[in-house]
């Protein structure tokens, strides 16, 4: 492997490693003066202006004079494209319409869209061909794309092509598209394109882009997406003043963007990105432990100080972080100075952390100096680490002289570690010789050396000649080896030659033949879907054909609907036509959702015409509730329009709780309105609690407004426990509803902050409402508090749920510290022979 390819993987593994998020291409944006390279060159029109004369505006005369006559497009271009949409190959289609559409001129977009939509319904099995004629479209002309976007889909998919057009627009020019913007009314849409006008704003006039974001009323969750995007992208272009921001608390953001931050700014300034990230919490505010914000400055480091980096790593606490970030750090040092590197790793203290790091620096070891990489592996502790290191070393030997890294393995004493250099060894030898290799195998004796012999080899064969490879398999043995061998190889032979990998299917044992069979027919649908279905359809009924529905029906949904639909009625009832039916509902709904409804209606009554047609409203319902509303109210009373109202309430009250809420009470039947008002107040709580409960609480006193605020209850106890408390209050502590609601809050609040739990306990009367919190506030506390636990356990009265609390809280107390839990037991007001159960020996103090 050479220098540069080794180099990106380090970089690659690192990222995986630390958890590192990569930020978006802002450092590939254009100056907001001017277009791209490619716009400029071509000369067909910017953001601003075209030759309609028509300023900002002028694109979208452009897309209707050409979507209109469709003469504005060269009839070369619209031949090409239909001899491209007519291949049956999905991945060669889209291969070559992502080509095609990537090279189009202006003229040729509106002619492109009107022949891949046909009918308005997408194109299957092309899901990025609509990506790539929405960034051509918006390259040339973001207004002309922009009307585009709008004028023909879902409501959803307007959202998403707003979104994916904002970003190039806001790139190349932000001004231009924040006029836009600002033009739109209130809505879905226009939250469509927030996020890259914010982020590119960000980068030309941050406090603009701030004082934007402090002026938008958001829910909680899509204010921390929106202010993390907006941070990193200035962090790109001032990293110390978009730190500054993060520090001041004013803008929540994703545990992520800390890091991400702390490494763009160690690449200008190293020290001040170090003593920032030295003062940011090392766990998330759920108390679990994250990638270090420090360890990810001294990754960045290591690029330009390798000996500083390491001794930074150095001083992280022990453990799998400092074992990654030392190993990163010596890895990219050993691309320029292995020798320094070999150095470093040799005089780490830590057996486990010097394997840990020789892995991530075997490839240049091994090419620079073998045979110290093969003694430094010989010192390895045995294990996986060890195999794995000495397999690298002698397959890289292998490539070179096959023979006498055979000859080194051969000469290993017999066990794990010999297996595996025989199998490293074997692998590359059939890369470059396979024949010779397989002969060497087939002599080998039976056993696990030669099991992993034939899988390594087959795996080579398989790369180079597919069939040679399946008719290498079947000549020999049947037993484990060539079953194992088989197994090993056939996913890889999908990929080329599906044909050749079916008949490996013969060579697997009957145990297995049902999953693999599945796996296959899967794997070929995303090259060929027309002869998997056709391969689907000769299956008999069992485990195979099952598997393989389940795992090809989201990417056949999306080609050929209709095809799907029509599958389903040939299919037994049970639980894999349940999931196609429901994955056929929810797809379709996104496309075409009348007719999905349609289909829906045809599948005659019971459960799953039920859950076919909730999936299929609620995915319309998210784009046109008001029509998903309307055919509701037309259905026939029962359970089924009773759930279908819930469904679509709850999604509508997502975007306008109010309108949803004045719908569900024009509902005649009590019984369904209480149920649906319940759906909305839920979803309208999870965005705006305060407004939703101001809400409930202006209703008139009766049963609807208890339901409503216990559901209200049920719903914050684990946001926001504190006020669940109150609506629990606002029912009343003597009705039967606050015992379970007691349970739900105290459980939740002990586990976010058992003392400010404990103190709402106190104020709760002696009941069974009582006991119910207290016990579930046990279960919780037990483990942050045990002596906070231990105190309310003895508030329970005599018997055995006391008992049991007892129990419970000694034996996870006394292992953490068990000289406490003894004293505590020891003096605690308990049943003699409880203790003595408890403590049958003397604990020594």
């Amino acid at each position: 492997m050479n220098r540069s390819v080794w180099s990106g993987v380090i970089v690659l593994a690192v990222g995986m490693l630390l958890g590192l998020a990569l930020p978006r291409p802002w450092g590939d944006r254009q100056p907001a003066a001017g277009n791209s390279s490619r716009t400029s060159a071509q000369g067909t029109g910017s953001a601003t202006t075209d030759s309609t004369g028509g300023g900002v505006w002028g694109g979208r005369e452009v897309f209707r004079r050409a979507r209109g006559s469709g003469g504005a497009s060269t009839r070369g271009f619209e031949d090409e494209l239909r001899s491209v949409m007519a291949l049956k190959n999905l991945q060669k289609r889209a291969m070559l319409l992502t080509k095609l559409l990537g090279n189009a001129a202006l003229a040729d977009l509106p002619v492109a869209a009107r022949l891949l939509e046909g009918e308005g319904k997408p194109v299957g099995g092309t899901p990025g061909v609509a990506h790539e004629l929405l960034a051509r479209w918006a390259e040339l002309d973001p207004a002309g794309a922009i009307e585009y976007a709008q004028s023909t889909g879902t409501k959803q998919q307007q959202e998403q092509r707003v979104t994916q057009v904002m970003w190039s627009w806001a790139s190349a020019d932000p001004q231009a598209a924040l006029t836009w913007w600002e033009t739109l009314p209130s809505g879905s849409l226009k939250d469509a394109g927030l996020q890259p006008l914010l982020n590119h704003l960000a980068a030309e006039d941050p406090q603009r882009a701030l004082a934007l974001f402090e002026s938008l009323t958001l829910d909680a969750v899509r204010q921390k997406e929106l202010a993390s995007n907006l941070l990193s992208g200035w962090a790109q272009y001032d990293p110390a003043a978009a730190a500054a921001a993060l520090t001041s608390g004013k803008y929540p953001v994703h545990e992520h963007v800390r890091g991400q931050l702390a490494s763009i700014w160690a690449q200008q300034d190293p020290d001040a990105a170090l003593a920032w990230a030295r003062e940011q919490p090392s766990k998330n505010r759920y108390g679990h432990g994250m990638g270090s914000v420090v360890g990810q400055v001294i990754y960045t480091i290591a690029q330009t100080d390798r000996a500083r980096a390491l001794e930074l790593s150095g001083t992280l606490p022990p453990g799998q972080e400092r074992q990654q970030v030392t190993a990163s750090v010596v890895s990219t040092w050993a691309q320029t100075d292995l020798a320094g590197a070999v150095a470093a790793l040799k005089a780490m203290p830590d057996a486990k952390e010097r394997s840990k790091v020789a892995q991530q620096m075997v490839w240049p070891w091994a090419e620079q100096d073998r045979e110290g990489a093969l003694q430094f592996g010989q010192t390895l502790p045995s294990g996986q680490e060890k195999r794995q290191f000495l397999s690298q070393v002698v397959s890289g030997w292998a490539r070179e002289d096959p023979k006498a890294a055979l000859a080194w393995a051969e000469a290993q004493p017999a066990g794990q570690d010999r297996i595996a250099a025989m199998g490293g060894v074997l692998s590359s030898w059939a890369q470059s010789d396979a024949a010779s290799a397989a002969d060497y195998v087939k002599r080998m004796p039976p056993g696990a050396a030669q099991q992993a012999a034939v899988s390594s080899v087959a795996m080579a064969y398989a790369q180079t000649d597919p069939k040679v490879a399946v008719d290498w398999l079947a000549q020999l043995p049947s037993g484990q080896a060539r079953a194992s061998a088989a197994q090993s190889i056939m996913w890889q032979l999908a990929g080329q030659d599906v044909e050749a990998a079916r008949a490996l299917l013969d060579l697997v044992p009957a145990g297995r033949r049902a999953d693999l069979e599945g796996q296959l027919v899967n794997r070929w649908s995303e090259s060929d879907l027309d002869g998997a279905v056709a391969w689907l359809k000769e299956m008999p009924n069992g485990r195979a054909k099952d598997h393989a529905i389940n795992s090809m029906s989201w990417r056949w949904i999306q080609a050929a609907p209709e095809q799907a639909a029509e599958f389903v009625a040939g299919l037994p009832a049970g639980q894999t036509r349940e999931n196609l039916v429901r994955n056929i509902a929810s797809q379709w709904a996104s496309a075409d959702p009348e007719a999905a409804l349609r289909w829906t209606a045809g599948l005659g009554e019971g459960q799953v015409q039920r859950q076919a047609m909730s999936s299929v409203l609620g995915a319309w319902s998210a784009q046109a509730p008001e029509a998903a509303a309307a055919y509701v109210a037309q259905l026939p009373g029962g359970t089924l329009q009773n759930e279908a109202a819930m469904n679509v309430a709850g999604n509508w009250a997502r975007v306008d709780p109010q309108s949803a809420m004045d719908w569900v009470q024009r509902f005649g039947d009590e019984s369904m309105r209480t149920q649906t008002m319940q759906s909305v107040v839920s979803a309208w709580a999870e965005a705006d609690p305060a407004t939703a409960g101001a809400w409930v609480r202006q209703l008139p006193a009766g049963g609807e407004r208890a339901a409503l605020a216990s559901g209200l209850a049920r719903n914050l106890a684990w946001q926001n426990p504190s006020e669940a408390a109150n609506w629990a209050a606002f029912i009343g502590t003597e009705s039967q509803e606050f015992q379970s609601l007691a349970g739900n809050i105290a459980g939740a609040w002990a586990n976010q902050d058992p003392s400010a739990a404990s103190e709402w306990l106190g104020t709760l009367p002696d009941g069974e409402a009582r006991n119910s919190a207290i016990t579930a506030f046990l279960s919780n506390a037990a483990r942050n508090q045990p002596d906070l636990a231990a105190a309310w356990a003895l508030k329970l009265p005599e018997g055995p749920q006391r008992q049991s609390q007892v129990q419970m809280i000694y034996s996870q107390w006394s292992h953490d510290d068990p000289v406490a839990a003894a004293q505590w037991l020891r003096a605690a007001d308990v049943e003699d022979a409880l203790r003595s159960r408890l403590l049958p020996q003397p604990v020594q103090e």
